[in-house]
């Protein structure tokens, strides 16, 4: 089965080399980056990096949440574990109503959009889903 808490951010550096005769233009950085613990998420659909502040945002459509936190400026580290955000739910059922986020950016310091993508049809994601298909949502985070 799934487990939660498996995500790894694969980093890469654009220069061109040439390897056996071939030009390619990434190199991976031999280790990649965990995410952090709090982010135990069963999957991860989007992530965005602020480049200014380098804040981070991780979206999670089976979780139906989103993670902030922030790199560190000398290393390819996080500062801390972060913060798990969970997206709006149907009132009075606590029902998943962002059920398809595939993309996050930051706009400012607190806020994010985020698109959802359409509803998985015949049965395989809750009706409630419809709600907010196929849409630009945006939301203000809290301060941390």
């Amino acid at each position: 089965g799934r487990e939660v808490g498996n995500g790894w951010i694969v980093i890469m550096y654009r220069k061109q080399h040439t390897y056996q005769n071939m030009s390619c233009s990434w190199i991976f950085n031999p280790e990649p980056l965990r995410i952090p613990a709090t982010a135990a998420f069963l999957d991860y659909s989007a992530i965005h990096i602020d480049p200014e502040t380098l804040k981070v945002a991780i979206t999670s459509q089976e979780s139906s949440a989103l993670w902030v936190g922030e790199l560190s400026k000398t290393e390819w580290k996080f500062k801390d574990e972060g913060k798990v955000n969970h997206f709006p739910r149907m009132p009075g059922s606590c029902a998943k109503v962002y059920c398809n986020v595939e993309g996050v950016q930051w706009i400012d310091e607190n806020t994010v959009s985020a698109v959802s993508d359409k509803m998985k049809g015949k049965g395989k994601q809750d009706a409630a889903c419809l709600w907010k298909d196929q849409s630009i949502h945006i939301f203000q985070i809290p301060p941390q």
